[in-house]
């Protein structure tokens, strides 16, 4: 039995080569299972503590028509991981709490109390109430990470994602510049939150 899981989609392999440089022995202790961002959204954990996929074929960022049912599974094995069988659980899934859209709706920057600040970037989950305003192109988050969070949440590591810094995430960072050069108080209300 493996004392350590890493779950999540693209930023995984960064993990793994990470892992490889740093300490073969430990890679030894670590299983890997990954789905591409899109597919990792549809993950689910079952009753058994299971983390499953459905048997389905997603239309979004799937040009080869891959099934997630058929590839889902701890990597070189055919199993799926099963949360009771670790002691650590790293996701590295979903965005980095740093990523403004969090807390900018439609880019227009707005006061943000140290209390609120801390609390999200505290916590062990991204809670975004404005998830539903953020771009197609971002990140999911998928439910997968809150639904192991609730059932062990001493053994979860969340690792977000690095910030976006090219694609269409650039042009979203471009658009808050735009606002913050034409605007002196929104600029303001942003250096005071980044403070």
């Amino acid at each position: 039995m493996k004392k350590y899981l890493a779950i999540g989609s693209s930023q995984l392999g960064g993990f793994k080569r990470g892992v490889d440089l740093f300490n073969s022995q430990l890679y030894e202790d670590i299983d890997f299972a990954r789905l591409w961002e899109t597919g990792f959204g549809y993950l689910e954990l079952n009753s058994q503590g299971l983390i499953v996929a459905p048997d389905k074929v997603p239309e979004q960022n799937n040009g080869k028509n891959i099934n997630l049912k058929s590839i889902w599974k701890i990597h070189r094995t055919s199993r799926l991981p099963c949360i009771y069988d670790y002691q650590k659980i790293f996701v590295l899934a979903s965005p980095c709490k740093y990523f403004s859209p969090f807390y900018y709706q439609k880019g227009m920057p707005i006061p943000l109390s140290s209390v609120l600040l801390k609390a999200c970037l505290n916590s062990w989950q991204v809670d975004c109430l404005n998830y539903d305003a953020i771009s197609p192109w971002h990140f999911r988050i998928s439910s997968i990470v809150g639904q192991i969070v609730r059932a062990c949440p001493e053994k979860v590591v969340f690792i977000g994602a690095p910030l976006p810094i090219e694609g269409a995430e650039k042009n979203y960072f471009e658009t808050l510049r735009t606002v913050l050069e034409e605007n002196s108080t929104l600029k303001e209300c942003h250096l005071e939150n980044m403070h």
